[in-house]
């Protein structure tokens, strides 16, 4: 189960394509595939599949995807590829377990997509 080979499965982004995923998700675009990256920058292994300058991290639910039938496929270099479904190829954000907004290294927003979407904000 890719679940189980991949705890933790990541997009990153930046700010200004927000607006467009959370109408939308997260859409192929004009790739064959959406990325995501079998964990996160700088974590060992993780050398694809993520900008190190992402300013938007959306963590997937893989195995709620997977059971919803969407395919993913991992390529030689570790990436989880999708080709989405429907006509966009895209990639719902009901998937999404949690979002981690970095706008600036001193404060960080998430929103936990439960059945709603909630907000926590927080200062380090």
């Amino acid at each position: 189960m890719l679940s189980r080979r991949f705890p933790v499965v990541a997009h990153g982004t930046y700010l200004a394509a927000w607006p467009s995923i959370a109408s939308a998700g997260l859409n192929k675009m004009r790739r064959q595939h959406v990325h995501f990256a079998a964990g996160l920058p700088g974590d060992s292994g993780v050398i694809s599949g993520m900008r190190s300058n992402a300013e938007v991290i959306i963590y997937l639910d893989l195995e709620a995807a997977v059971n919803d039938g969407i395919p993913f496929f991992v390529s030689d270099n570790n990436v989880l590829l999708t080709p989405g479904v429907g006509d966009t190829g895209s990639v719902p954000t009901r998937f999404a377990l949690s979002i981690l907004f970095e706008p600036c290294p001193h404060v960080f927003l998430i929103f936990v997509l439960l059945p709603k979407i909630y907000t926590g904000i927080s200062s380090q």
